[in-house]
Protein backbone atom coordinates (compact mmCIF):
# COMPACT_ATOMS: atom_id res chain seq x y z
CA UNK A 1 0.00 0.00 0.00
CA UNK A 2 1.08 3.70 -0.17
CA UNK A 3 0.16 6.73 0.78
CA UNK A 4 -0.02 8.84 3.84
CA UNK A 5 -1.73 6.77 6.90
CA UNK A 6 -0.97 8.91 10.01
CA UNK A 7 -3.49 11.39 9.10
CA UNK A 8 -6.83 11.04 11.33
CA UNK A 9 -10.15 13.61 9.97
CA UNK A 10 -11.00 14.93 13.31
CA UNK A 11 -14.98 14.63 14.48
CA UNK A 12 -14.88 12.36 11.14
CA UNK A 13 -13.11 9.65 11.68
CA UNK A 14 -10.79 8.36 14.23
CA UNK A 15 -7.88 5.59 15.12
CA UNK A 16 -9.64 2.58 14.81
CA UNK A 17 -11.05 3.76 11.67
CA UNK A 18 -8.03 4.27 9.99
CA UNK A 19 -6.52 0.61 11.34
CA UNK A 20 -9.81 -0.89 9.76
CA UNK A 21 -9.54 0.87 6.50
CA UNK A 22 -5.71 -0.14 6.37
CA UNK A 23 -6.71 -3.85 7.25
CA UNK A 24 -9.10 -3.85 4.72
CA UNK A 25 -6.92 -2.17 1.79
CA UNK A 26 -4.69 -4.96 2.65
CA UNK A 27 -7.19 -7.61 2.04
CA UNK A 28 -8.59 -5.94 -1.39
CA UNK A 29 -5.05 -5.74 -2.54
CA UNK A 30 -4.47 -9.29 -2.05
CA UNK A 31 -7.97 -10.56 -3.66
CA UNK A 32 -8.43 -7.87 -6.60
CA UNK A 33 -4.02 -7.68 -7.54
CA UNK A 34 -3.62 -4.08 -7.30
CA UNK A 35 -1.98 -1.55 -5.05
CA UNK A 36 -4.24 0.24 -2.92
CA UNK A 37 -2.88 4.06 -2.56
CA UNK A 38 -4.46 5.98 0.32
CA UNK A 39 -5.64 9.59 -0.86
CA UNK A 40 -4.49 12.58 0.85
CA UNK A 41 -7.05 13.91 3.64
CA UNK A 42 -9.79 16.16 1.79
CA UNK A 43 -9.65 13.73 -1.04
CA UNK A 44 -13.39 12.29 -2.01
CA UNK A 45 -12.49 8.56 -1.67
CA UNK A 46 -10.32 6.84 1.02
CA UNK A 47 -7.83 5.09 -1.32
CA UNK A 48 -7.59 5.05 -5.22
CA UNK A 49 -7.04 0.87 -6.82
CA UNK A 50 -3.48 0.64 -8.64
CA UNK A 51 -3.17 -1.73 -11.71
CA UNK A 52 -0.43 -4.03 -11.02
CA UNK A 53 2.64 -2.79 -9.79
CA UNK A 54 3.57 0.54 -9.28
CA UNK A 55 6.98 0.77 -11.18
CA UNK A 56 5.97 1.63 -14.37
CA UNK A 57 3.90 4.67 -15.63
CA UNK A 58 1.34 2.07 -17.43
CA UNK A 59 0.83 0.35 -14.34
CA UNK A 60 -0.02 3.69 -12.60
CA UNK A 61 -3.68 3.28 -14.29
CA UNK A 62 -5.96 3.95 -11.66
CA UNK A 63 -8.42 0.88 -11.64
CA UNK A 64 -10.97 2.87 -9.24
CA UNK A 65 -11.50 5.05 -6.58
CA UNK A 66 -12.63 3.40 -3.10
CA UNK A 67 -14.48 4.68 -0.09
CA UNK A 68 -14.07 1.89 2.88
CA UNK A 69 -16.98 1.75 5.93
CA UNK A 70 -17.46 -0.33 8.63
CA UNK A 71 -20.74 -0.65 9.82
CA UNK A 72 -22.45 -2.24 13.16
CA UNK A 73 -25.07 -4.27 11.29
CA UNK A 74 -25.50 -7.03 9.12
CA UNK A 75 -25.89 -7.09 5.41
CA UNK A 76 -29.56 -7.78 5.15
CA UNK A 77 -30.66 -5.62 8.41
CA UNK A 78 -31.67 -2.47 6.61
CA UNK A 79 -33.38 -2.28 3.38
CA UNK A 80 -30.17 0.83 2.23
CA UNK A 81 -26.99 1.57 3.37
CA UNK A 82 -26.67 5.69 3.15
CA UNK A 83 -23.90 7.68 1.28
CA UNK A 84 -23.24 11.27 1.68
CA UNK A 85 -24.97 13.26 -1.73
CA UNK A 86 -21.08 14.96 -2.08
CA UNK A 87 -19.41 11.36 -2.84
CA UNK A 88 -22.34 10.19 -5.34
CA UNK A 89 -21.96 13.43 -7.05
CA UNK A 90 -17.86 13.20 -7.52
CA UNK A 91 -18.54 9.27 -8.07
CA UNK A 92 -21.01 10.10 -11.22
CA UNK A 93 -18.40 12.35 -12.37
CA UNK A 94 -15.70 10.02 -12.51
CA UNK A 95 -17.47 7.37 -13.69
CA UNK A 96 -19.44 9.18 -16.75
CA UNK A 97 -16.00 11.02 -18.04
CA UNK A 98 -13.25 7.81 -17.50
CA UNK A 99 -13.41 4.42 -17.32
CA UNK A 100 -12.30 3.87 -13.60
CA UNK A 101 -14.76 2.71 -11.49
CA UNK A 102 -16.22 4.56 -7.87
CA UNK A 103 -16.46 1.35 -5.37
CA UNK A 104 -18.14 1.68 -2.06
CA UNK A 105 -16.66 -1.07 0.39
CA UNK A 106 -18.48 -1.94 3.33
CA UNK A 107 -17.82 -4.19 6.10
CA UNK A 108 -20.73 -5.13 7.81
CA UNK A 109 -20.80 -7.55 10.64
CA UNK A 110 -20.99 -10.89 8.59
CA UNK A 111 -19.75 -9.63 5.51
CA UNK A 112 -17.36 -7.53 3.38
CA UNK A 113 -19.36 -6.83 0.54
CA UNK A 114 -19.53 -3.59 -2.27
CA UNK A 115 -21.36 -1.95 -4.83
CA UNK A 116 -20.32 0.68 -7.34
CA UNK A 117 -21.58 4.39 -7.47
CA UNK A 118 -22.55 4.60 -10.92
CA UNK A 119 -26.43 4.29 -10.66
CA UNK A 120 -28.97 6.82 -9.61
CA UNK A 121 -30.76 6.49 -6.29
CA UNK A 122 -33.19 8.44 -3.93
CA UNK A 123 -32.13 10.99 -1.60
CA UNK A 124 -33.20 11.66 1.95
CA UNK A 125 -32.55 15.05 4.13
CA UNK A 126 -30.47 13.76 7.14
CA UNK A 127 -32.24 14.67 10.48
CA UNK A 128 -31.38 16.66 13.57
CA UNK A 129 -30.51 14.22 16.25
CA UNK A 130 -29.47 11.25 14.41
CA UNK A 131 -25.99 9.50 16.25
CA UNK A 132 -23.70 11.13 13.33
CA UNK A 133 -19.77 11.34 14.40
CA UNK A 134 -20.27 14.96 12.71
CA UNK A 135 -22.46 15.85 15.28
CA UNK A 136 -26.83 15.99 16.05
CA UNK A 137 -26.89 18.77 14.03
CA UNK A 138 -25.32 17.39 10.78
CA UNK A 139 -28.19 16.54 8.33
CA UNK A 140 -26.58 16.71 4.86
CA UNK A 141 -28.52 15.50 1.72
CA UNK A 142 -27.89 10.95 2.26
CA UNK A 143 -27.92 8.97 -1.53
CA UNK A 144 -29.90 5.80 -0.62
CA UNK A 145 -28.25 2.45 -2.10
CA UNK A 146 -30.39 -0.61 -1.88
CA UNK A 147 -28.93 -3.92 -0.24
CA UNK A 148 -29.48 -5.86 -3.32
CA UNK A 149 -26.45 -3.59 -5.14
CA UNK A 150 -23.97 -5.17 -2.70
CA UNK A 151 -22.18 -7.86 -4.14
CA UNK A 152 -20.06 -10.14 -1.57
CA UNK A 153 -16.40 -10.45 -1.83
CA UNK A 154 -15.97 -12.45 1.11
CA UNK A 155 -18.76 -13.78 3.46
CA UNK A 156 -17.04 -13.54 6.60
CA UNK A 157 -16.08 -10.68 8.59
CA UNK A 158 -12.24 -9.53 7.91
CA UNK A 159 -9.98 -10.36 10.78
CA UNK A 160 -8.59 -7.59 12.77
CA UNK A 161 -11.43 -5.57 11.80
CA UNK A 162 -13.35 -3.62 15.29
CA UNK A 163 -17.08 -2.88 14.97
CA UNK A 164 -17.65 0.37 16.88
CA UNK A 165 -20.71 1.93 18.82
CA UNK A 166 -21.86 5.39 17.78
CA UNK A 167 -20.53 6.57 21.01
CA UNK A 168 -16.74 4.85 20.47
CA UNK A 169 -16.90 6.60 16.93
CA UNK A 170 -17.52 9.96 18.30
CA UNK A 171 -14.48 9.69 21.08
Amino acid sequence: MYGSYNTIRAGVENSTDRSNELIIASLLEHLWQCKMEKQPKFSTFDFMALKGDVGSFKDRQIKAFVEIRCLNNRLKQYPYIFINLKKLIEARMIEATTDTACLYVVQFIDVLAYCRLNKKLPLIKGCHGWKRRTGPNDNDELGLIPIEEFKIITDQATDGVVHQTSTQARQ
